[in-house]
């Protein structure tokens, strides 16, 4: 998964839940976000759990690209 910078991911509601948990881990650069209505920032090499569900989505407030490996499981995944 790659943030461009200062782009903006996720911002349309109705791709912000999915049905099934997600891992993301952080792989290049910081990358920020908000999850579950909080503030969160996933830095290289954090790895971050979000349930199936939860609203979630992402910006790079960076003048470099972030990356991020998104690892997706359970049932709908």
């Amino acid at each position: 998964y790659r943030v461009l910078p200062q782009e903006k991911v996720r911002l349309d509601p109705r791709e912000q839940a999915m049905p099934f948990p997600m891992m993301v881990v952080g792989i290049k650069g910081t990358t920020e976000g908000e999850v579950d209505g909080k503030r969160v920032t996933l830095p290289e090499g954090n790895t971050l759990f979000i349930p199936p569900n939860v609203h979630h989505k992402w910006w790079n407030e960076t003048n470099e690209a972030t990356e991020a490996i998104l690892i997706m499981f359970g049932d709908g995944a």
